[in-house]
């Protein structure tokens, strides 16, 4: 670099790294990597001597120890005792000052012209004859460090672990800052006989240090050696710059930036776009060149986990299903990817179920039905299906009557023929409603939809309603917070705001009890019939209770459900069954129950859950001297024990507010293009059935006959049909009508290179001091007594952010609508639940979403590995899908020995 050499004085040489492949967008341009990190980072590649793994300068880190003080105080060691020697207060102790025993030991210790020694270094002396512990004159980067010089092998020091090089940080909770303070907290103020606990800082801070996973980065022999990636590619920031504050390093908490400001002149770049990830966030760039996100797990060649974080981000998306209402198409086109790849698999089996429903299927055509849903893989069943019944439509063109279908079925049969060059992979992660009426009734459905968490508090299923803390007046008390509805804790911004909204609270009041009645009204309505499992011939004992908990120990249950018989049971791939009972009240749910176990695949297609075989078990029992045969029922067994867990009931339902209901239907017509005029004669009249051929939309569930009134149940279906999409609840479940519904929430597949004017912050630095400032009032004074991660996050969220709104979006959802409903209609709100997730959770979800770019490297980055490691992937994400974990062991277990 001719120019930049000739400004450079020969201090400090610029050290740069060109990556001609690893291009940047410039927006006008996408240009070649210049990193000039290791300008500064001089030791980021060193290794230890003789390995090609090891660091040679460890990472700072505080370190806890316990060390051993003597049994009694030594005699005249003691630095208040020295002082006192100390006549002149010079700091010399002469021959004729120093008591008897202090006088045997002179020799040791080098001694002035005058015959005198140095108070210090007669005290450590003392130090290293009672500790083993001998300390540096000055630390190594700062002459106040008291750095450890060496240690005596099996002295105390030694067995409390210290090593050369630490810097004694604390001493019995007090911050040594020099060497004075750590004589005094090692001689004088001790108590003899205990340990004293010591912090130590051990390695060293950046940029002296080395890179921690030298057998995954920077390294020469690591898959990503520095001379072919760099590190911006990684950390982003701007590795062209040459000083820290144009670095674009960015602080992991308030603590850390207030530092960088006072030492480094640090300052937030708003001009640069591509600032380096936190700490927090350091693995979401990941998966720009891991784009199936598997292979991050640990492995036989990586032991220790490569990306925790965003492995984890990526399971919980995965596992809450996000990608029903928020697609993450990891494709540009049919050949190129992007980036990972979280979609529903086309609903083929859906379409299928549905299309049996219409009248008029041969039996051909019904077979070939039943083929798809079981095996909607089989693209030649599929096809075969969709050109009988288009066929159809093409025999009756010009002469309706020659048609069997209706518009309907033939929609039906172009989705089950539908074809797509990248299909998504992942199943609905909720179990199917097209069934329901069969399993459970409309009390239960009522609570369920309204509190999930009531019936079973560790369920994955979000809270839809009762979120509206951001609509509270200070006067008024809340028992539930839209942000600490799962926690129980307030830190989610939980406390009750002022200047609520009395309009939006008085809406959802209103119109929540509503659109509840209407989904479950619709649920129970349109649910098909299901047709139970009979019980097996020659069973002859009755269903036991008893043999079923012991069934259900030992036929592997407990592998994916919890139980409260069980409270060792760990597991979550499916729902914890305590209190199923109460679930279950009616006899065709108990009836569907053991169906259920007994062949889960016949009420749920795509389900996850196996079918174990429950077959009935014959065996001899013994009765005094006599024995006899018996036939008993695995699955009825089973089904006893689950039933006979109770404890929950369920809350009577409100009664319908009709006003209410015509007020919310009125919305809905008037926000769908029908006039305020036709609205009201439609709730009024009905729409007549002789243009119900012309319905496209939801309108349909107010069609009435000839002569006939419409009644308040034609309203709860269409209020149920609207809310169910206005909500997006056949992202997760099967629902009938619902085959051709889209993901309702916005895509996720570059949400990570968003621009920050497109995210809607809102009123949400309002809400924040309202609810997180407390009596002063000053948010940004109150960030600095937080928690470093809640302060992080909520300087990011003031500062308008992504990182900041991701994370209050996960933690309260619905306040980003403060203050802004008295202008919205009921129906503009917003509409994302609150999940039950932790803040560890939100965090890792945060760091797996802002590594969604959709800006892939170059082809020879990305990863894909061999044809082997390609089938391992694979095989990982099968077993990740079905828990096969949960009851074969994959690992054998390891043990780590300090």
């Amino acid at each position: 670099m001719p120019i930049i050499d000739a400004f450079n004085t020969g201090a400090v040489e610029i050290k740069q790294t060109w990556l001609p492949d690893l291009l940047i967008n410039y927006k006008h341009k996408r240009v070649a990597r210049f990193d000039r990190c290791t300008t500064c980072h001089l030791g980021i590649d060193k290794t230890q001597p003789g390995t090609a793994d090891v660091p040679g300068f460890a990472h700072e880190q505080l370190i806890s120890a316990a060390m051993q003080t003597p049994s009694e105080a030594p005699q005249a060691t003691v630095a208040i005792t020295l002082r006192q020697m100390d006549k002149d207060q010079d700091g010399l102790i002469s021959r004729e000052e120093a008591t008897d025993d202090l006088r045997e030991n002179f020799g040791q210790f080098d001694r002035s012209e005058d015959g005198s020694i140095d108070r210090d270094e007669l005290t450590e002396g003392y130090i290293e004859q009672h500790y083993g512990l001998l300390l540096a004159d000055r630390g190594m980067l700062a002459d106040d460090d008291v750095t450890v010089a060496g240690v005596r092998p099996e002295s105390p020091a030694a067995k409390a672990g210290l090593l050369a090089g630490d810097v004694l940080y604390r001493i019995s909770d007090v911050e040594i800052t020099d060497k004075q303070l750590a004589h005094r907290y090692l001689l004088d103020s001790v108590r003899w006989g205990e340990p004293i606990s010591i912090t130590l800082r051990r390695g060293l801070p950046h940029p002296y240090s080395t890179h921690p996973r030298l057998d995954l980065f920077v390294g020469s022999l690591s898959p990503h050696n520095i001379n072919d990636f760099g590190c911006t590619i990684c950390h982003d920031g701007q590795g062209s710059a040459t000083s820290f504050k144009w670095s674009s390093h960015t602080p992991n908490t308030p603590f850390e930036e207030g530092e960088w400001k006072s030492e480094h002149d640090w300052f937030n770049n708003h001009f640069w776009e591509y600032p380096m990830k936190p700490s927090r966030f350091v693995e979401s760039n990941c998966i720009k060149c891991h784009h199936e996100v598997t292979e991050l797990e640990p492995s036989q060649k990586y032991r220790e986990p490569p990306a925790p974080k965003v492995v984890r981000g990526f399971n919980l998306v995965r596992e809450f299903g996000c990608f029903g209402c928020h697609e993450i198409n990891g494709f540009d086109g049919p050949h190129r990817r992007v980036g990972p790849d979280l979609r529903a698999e086309p609903n083929y089996f859906a379409a299928a179920a549905q299309l049996l429903t219409v009248p008029g299927l041969n039996e051909q055509e019904k077979e070939l039905a039943q083929r798809v849903i079981a095996h909607p893989e089989d693209g030649e069943s599929r096809h075969r299906l969709a050109e009988l019944i288009q066929a159809d439509a093409s025999a009756g063109e010009g002469d309706s009557s020659q048609r069997r279908f209706g518009e309907a079925a033939y929609k039906l049969a172009g989705m089950v023929g539908a074809d797509t060059d990248t299909p998504g992979r992942y199943r609905k992660v909720g179990p199917s409603l097209r069934h329901v009426r069969s399993k459970v009734d409309f009390d239960f459905l009522y609570n369920w939809v309204q509190e999930p968490k009531d019936f079973r508090p560790a369920t994955r299923m979000p809270q839809f309603f009762g979120l509206n803390d951001h609509l509270l007046s200070a006067h008024q008390p809340t028992a539930r917070g839209e942000a600490e509805h799962e926690t129980g804790s307030p830190d989610g911004g939980g406390e009750t705001a002022n200047n609520g909204n009395h309009k939006g609270l008085h809406e959802a009041e209103r119109f929540e009890p509503v659109e509840i009645h209407g989904i479950v009204s619709y649920l129970l309505a349109k649910s098909q019939p299901f047709e139970y499992l009979g019980r097996p011939e020659g069973v002859i004992e009755a269903p036991s209770a008893e043999r079923g908990e012991w069934l259900f120990e030992t036929r592997g249950c407990l592998a994916c459900h919890k139980h409260e018989k069980f409270p060792q049971a760990r597991e979550d791939q499916g729902p914890d069954l305590s209190r199923l009972g109460s679930k279950l009240r009616t006899p065709d749910g108990q009836s569907w129950l053991y169906s259920w176990l007994r062949d889960p695949s016949r009420y749920h297609a795509r389900t996850k859950m196996p079918n174990v075989f429950l077959e009935p078990i014959r065996e001899t029992v013994k009765e005094g001297d006599n024995a006899r045969q018996i036939v008993t029922d695995p699955a009825a067994d089973i089904a006893a024990f689950l039933l006979a867990s109770q404890g929950w009931e369920a809350k009577q339902p409100p009664r319908v507010d009709e006003t209410a209901v015509d007020e919310l239907a009125h919305q809905y017509l008037t926000g769908s293009g029908t006039t305020r005029v036709q609205a009201t004669r439609y709730l009024k009249e009905g729409i007549s059935s002789s243009l119900a051929s012309e319905l496209a939309g939801d309108e349909v569930e107010l069609v009435v006959g000839e002569g006939e009134p419409i009644t308040i149940e034609h309203k709860l279906l269409y209020v149920g049909r609207r809310a169910i999409a206005k909500y997006g609840c056949s992202g997760c479940h099967d629902i009938p009508g619902f085959e051709d519904a889209k993901p309702i929430g916005t895509g996720l597949a570059d949400w990570g290179r968003k621009d920050l004017s497109q995210l809607a912050f809102e009123q949400i630095s309002h809400y924040i001091e309202e609810t997180e400032a407390g009596a002063e009032h000053d948010i940004y004074a109150a960030v600095k007594d937080m928690d470093p991660d809640k302060g992080y996050f909520i300087e990011q969220l003031l500062a308008h952010q992504r990182e900041g709104f991701i994370w209050q979006k996960l933690r309260a959802p619905r306040s980003y609508d403060f203050k802004k409903t008295e202008n919205k209609t009921y129906n503009e709100r917003l509409r994302m639940p609150k999940f039950p997730i932790t803040p560890e959770d939100i965090e890792a979800v945060a760091t797996f979403v802002l590594g969604l770019v959709a800006e892939p490297p170059a082809a020879r980055y990305i990863y894909e590995g061999d044809a082997r490691q390609q089938a391992i992937v694979q095989g990982r994400q099968v077993i990740d899908m079905y828990n096969c974990a949960g009851c074969h062991t994959l690992d054998m277990e390891t043990w780590e020995f300090d």
